[in-house]
């Protein structure tokens, strides 16, 4: 008897195990498999409990014998081991179907072109085993309290990845699994500072493995910023060579140590289309580790065709990353431009340019606004306008531009 045929064996042994397992049509490459699969989705989809003399009057093009050989199964118990095998066979020939595929490709594709193709083929059988069950509350219980005696023992630690701005960790409680993060700002208002500011935070002070996806600046910019932001050196003379003193150099010295040995992963590539970011991303957290994902910035992945809306196009790459969230079990923090017309003034949520989805997508939404006032100096606040599971407000901060970094200060 074939793996499938042994594990749709166990589900008409135990129907319970039809609602726990990530089996989808697409793990099924025998005739006897499919024919058997379809059968059941019928019996379960009518509400019926499946036996033999029932799946014979639904299954169709394989011998009566074939289904009757489920029978032979004497128990349910090693149902798992079946469906994994049956998960990895049908990786095997989808494998084996993309190596085809990728023969005939390059007789007319260009490498970039094929390249893209493999991207989205692997995504796609990533995602096909990563398939969700129903759940009962009592199975969520002991989890729970394993979670919340953790936290108790941990003294109030919030749960998820420090931002390293103590005002603003109040409201967010850190960046959080699944969830989706926008942090929106005109440009060179900061937002890639800000990022910055929260990778040290996470790989340095905090110990996590973080990734960064930069469509905007190349990683050697991002690296030479994060050198100042941790040496305490303007950045324009790092960037060209005005460093005088021994002291300066032993600051970059160390600094580009404490960098060097934290969990950051870069990626820079501009024009990037949805499929390579996400591609990137599951990259990062599922061979490297990383807990957060960074992307810089929205606007600026591609997506469909240009001559397409704008809007939709940005829409449909905000639900992707929000899917993204939640299919890697991480942190995913967008960077985002706002309207032009947020110059000068408070930004909201209807600020975010090209889509009101990205308001509906956010699970929690900081803009940056720098307020200026005449004969006063400038005066910056990172505003949590959208915050699904606490309060908003405003956290004063102080941009200290040469150093590329925000720092707080008390004031309210």
């Amino acid at each position: 008897m074939t793996d499938e045929l042994h594990l749709l064996g166990c589900m008409v042994l135990d129907p319970g195990i039809w609602y726990e397992s990530k089996i989808n049509p697409r793990h099924f490459i025998t005739k006897e498999g499919k024919a058997v699969y379809d059968a059941l989705v019928t019996v379960f989809t009518n509400g019926q409990t499946p036996t033999i003399f029932l799946l014979n009057d639904y299954v169709q093009g394989i011998p009566i014998t074939t289904v009757a050989e489920l029978t032979d199964i004497p128990t349910s118990v090693n149902w798992r081991y079946y469906e994994g095998r049956v998960i990895e066979n049908a990786l095997r020939h989808r494998l084996s179907v993309l190596s085809a595929e990728i023969k005939e490709a390059l007789r007319d594709d260009t490498p970039g072109e094929v390249i893209g193709m493999i991207d989205l083929r692997l995504q796609e059988m990533l995602l096909s085993g990563s398939g969700r069950k129903i759940i009962a509350s009592r199975e969520m219980v002991s989890p729970f309290i394993e979670d919340l005696m953790k936290r108790m023992k941990d003294g109030g630690k919030y749960p998820g990845v420090l931002t390293g701005i103590r005002k603003l960790d109040e409201y967010t409680k850190g960046f959080q699994k699944a969830r989706l993060y926008y942090v929106g700002a005109r440009p060179s208002q900061g937002k890639s500072a800000l990022m910055l500011n929260f990778v040290c935070s996470a790989a340095i002070t905090g110990g996590h493995k973080v990734g960064v996806i930069s469509l905007e600046s190349d990683n050697d910019e991002l690296f030479l910023r994060l050198v100042a932001s941790q040496s305490n050196i303007d950045s324009q003379n790092l960037m060209t060579g005005l460093i005088g003193t021994h002291s300066q150099i032993s600051k970059i010295e160390d600094a580009c140590q404490r960098i060097g040995d934290s969990g950051i992963w870069f990626y820079d590539e501009p024009n990037m289309d949805l499929t390579k970011v996400v591609s990137v991303a599951r990259r990062m957290v599922e061979t490297f580790g990383c807990e957060v994902i960074y992307v810089d910035y929205l606007q600026l992945i591609s997506y469909g065709s240009e001559s397409s809306p704008m809007r939709d196009r940005v829409a449909h790459i905000s639900k992707s990353l929000k899917e993204l969230a939640r299919n890697l079990n991480v942190p995913v923090v967008c960077l985002a431009q706002l309207r032009r017309d947020a110059d000068n003034r408070k930004p909201a949520m209807g600020d975010f340019a090209e889509s009101s989805q990205v308001e509906k997508d956010a699970d929690v939404a900081i803009l940056i606004w720098h307020r200026q006032k005449e004969n006063e100096d400038e005066t910056s606040y990172l505003v949590v306008e959208k915050n699904r599971d606490g309060a908003t407000g405003a956290v004063p901060v102080k941009f200290i531009r040469p150093v590329v970094r925000f720092g707080e200060v008390e004031r309210e």
